[in-house]
């Protein structure tokens, strides 16, 4: 649809690239481009269907002017520095070629974490480079240097610069003046000639391997190893450069190894199966050994409470902590954050269960302070979910309001259970109680499926 509209509107460079790898790039060249059709995503937005929860989330991201600004700064980051770094690397003979423009990008931070309005003026901190080869998107950089700075943009391009002149002078140390690479740069480019300057060939095999995986899933690892070589190392289209002779003769020698090849390749096969038989084992075994700890850990947990007793309010916890030793006062309240974890689950931080800190217990004064926050925080001690109900993440639909969604959870809520009811149209979630809901399915106002 998108490029439907964008056709209709005469819109050009309206592509957002998918790179897949690990190209330092990616993050910079889909925001500059963000950035660049920002308005036309919400005219394209406005005229399709806004109800659609991807499409409201989105516009409101655009219209948002903190992502506008931090588009704008990633966008000038993909003109001015990583762009040109990346095409610095695809064209030089070696990557020893580069050193001469790390000082400048160095010294262009270096003035940006001081004058951040510098950052914006569009005036490269590679020069050279953009005589031989400028970029291609001038009118993406023309639209990102005719949006003022602002206040907020300065700050961002400050804590960008400072951090970007830490990156970079650590990364460029050994290629600089008094670094291990400076010093015979002949001898250590003659050794390392074969060298690329880019990893996009190794994420190139790599996405063919990943490609085989999901169009032939059944293609065994030999074949689909053997079809990447031949692709990406040309090996046909050098094979028929040869003369005729050759071409047989090398032919037949592949046929005569088949059967070895295949036998060996079954071998190969069996092993990983076994392996493959090995680790599973293992890691059902790990995994119920843990179910079974948890499982005593949780019984124990639950003893506890049934001789202490549940506590829920700030009375309660003074009353259970009036008779007993500052020991067992202790163990008591460690009983109580442990139940509601462990147990109930109870939703909080992580930090908001534990006893000790930096290696020491804590004291009992703190461990009464955390338990009141959870009591007051949250009251999901008097909601228990019901994990396993049968009606959980059942689809429903409701055939007064012709609404469809799903059951959430089920929750016992002061002793009562409450239905929650989520549903497709991005409305908010409804809580039934479950009586008038089985009522409902059983009138077949509710169907589930």
């Amino acid at each position: 649809m998108w490029t439907a509209w964008c056709e209709k509107h005469h819109v050009n460079r309206f592509t957002f690239p998918s790179f897949v790898g690990n190209r330092f790039n990616i993050l910079f060249v889909i925001a500059s481009r963000v950035f660049f059709h920002r308005h036309h995503l919400l005219e394209f937005i406005k005229e399709c269907d806004c109800s659609k929860t991807d499409l409201r989330a989105t516009r409101d991201l655009l219209e948002n002017d903190i992502i506008v600004e931090h588009l704008h700064v990633l966008g000038l980051l993909d003109q001015l520095v990583t762009g040109p770094l990346w095409r610095i690397a695809q064209c030089c003979d070696h990557v020893l070629d580069t050193c001469q423009y790390a000082l400048q990008l160095k010294k262009w931070f270096e003035d940006c974490s001081v004058f951040p309005v510098s950052f914006f003026d569009g005036s490269s901190p590679t020069p050279s480079l953009q005589v031989n080869s400028p970029t291609s998107s001038a009118l993406l950089l023309q639209a990102l240097l005719n949006r003022d700075p602002t206040d907020m943009s300065s700050e961002v391009v400050l804590l960008v610069s400072a951090n970007s002149l830490e990156y970079f002078s650590r990364a460029f140390a050994p290629f600089l003046t008094g670094g291990k690479y400076c010093d015979d740069t002949d001898e250590i480019k003659r050794t390392t000639g074969y060298a690329p300057a880019t990893n996009r060939d190794i994420e190139s095999v790599f996405g063919l391997m990943s490609h085989f995986f999901d169009s032939k899933p059944n293609m065994r690892i030999d074949v689909r190893v053997a079809l990447t070589l031949l692709k990406k190392n040309h090996t046909l289209q050098w094979l028929q450069q040869l003369p005729i002779l050759d071409q047989e003769q090398i032919l037949n020698e592949s046929r005569s190894a088949l059967p070895q090849l295949r036998e060996a390749a079954n071998s190969r096969q069996i092993d990983i199966k076994t392996v493959i038989l090995r680790l599973m084992r293992d890691k059902n075994l790990q995994a119920a050994k843990k179910q079974a700890k948890d499982e005593q850990d949780r019984c124990k947990y639950t003893k506890d409470i049934l001789s202490l007793g549940f506590w829920q309010t700030s009375r309660e916890i003074q009353k259970g902590l009036s008779n007993l030793s500052e020991k067992e006062k202790y163990s008591a309240l460690a009983s109580q954050l442990k139940f509601r974890k462990f147990v109930i689950k109870q939703a909080a931080p992580s930090s908001s269960f534990t006893v000790s800190a930096d290696q020491k217990a804590l004291s009992v004064a703190e461990l009464v302070v955390k338990l009141e926050s959870l009591i007051s925080g949250h009251q999901y001690s008097k909601q228990l979910l019901l994990m396993d109900h049968e009606y959980i993440g059942k689809k429903f639909i409701d055939s007064a309001t012709k609404k469809k969604g799903f059951i959430a959870d089920i929750r016992l809520i002061s002793g009562k259970k409450a239905v929650t009811l989520q549903y497709d149209d991005g409305s908010n979630p409804r809580q039934v109680e479950f009586s008038s809901f089985q009522s409902s399915v059983a009138a077949g106002k509710i169907t589930l499926n």
